[in-house]
């Protein structure tokens, strides 16, 4: 089967984010006054969703909530969204691929506004090459049964 599209995962695949999720974790668990980890702990926060992160983190259940909120006004209504980097060589990837013929696009936990707005930000190779997250559900050739994933670790999945 010749695959018709590729879903890129956004932070960890396409983009290092780490600075941005780092001190917009950082910032949240100030903000609860809880302990902030080391460096190598805060790395958990990138790829899953913020409530699996804060938990892998220790963050008590209770406080979850509050830690997303404290999160999300650090980074999406701060800079940490901005705090992020296109990997080398990513551009020249995305290019061959289309090149190809092959449809791209994002698929990731954060919200299609959100992830826009970093494409739109510091990101400007992933604004060239890749369509929409919406577009993507509606190719009329099957979708799902003609793409390829690709992620930085499995738990993505």
């Amino acid at each position: 089967m010749r695959y018709r599209w590729v879903i890129f995962d956004l932070d960890g695949t396409l983009t290092d984010s780490g600075e941005g999720i780092k001190n917009s974790t950082v910032y949240a668990l100030e903000r609860l006054g809880l302990p902030v980890p080391a460096d190598s702990e805060l790395r958990k926060m990138v790829g899953p969703p913020l409530s699996v992160g804060f938990s892998l983190l220790g963050v008590p259940e209770a406080q979850i909530g509050d830690a997303i909120r404290f999160y999300r006004e650090q980074y999406n209504d701060g800079d940490g969204k901005y705090q992020n980097r296109v990997y080398p060589g990513i551009e020249d990837c995305l290019k061959r691929l289309r090149g190809a013929g092959l449809r791209l696009c994002v698929g990731t936990s954060k919200p299609e506004p959100l992830a826009r707005e970093i494409a739109r930000g510091r990101s400007a190779p992933l604004r060239r090459h890749l369509e929409a997250g919406a577009a993507c559900a509606r190719d009329p050739f099957g979708f799902f049964s003609r793409a390829v994933l690709c992620v930085h670790r499995g738990r993505d999945l």
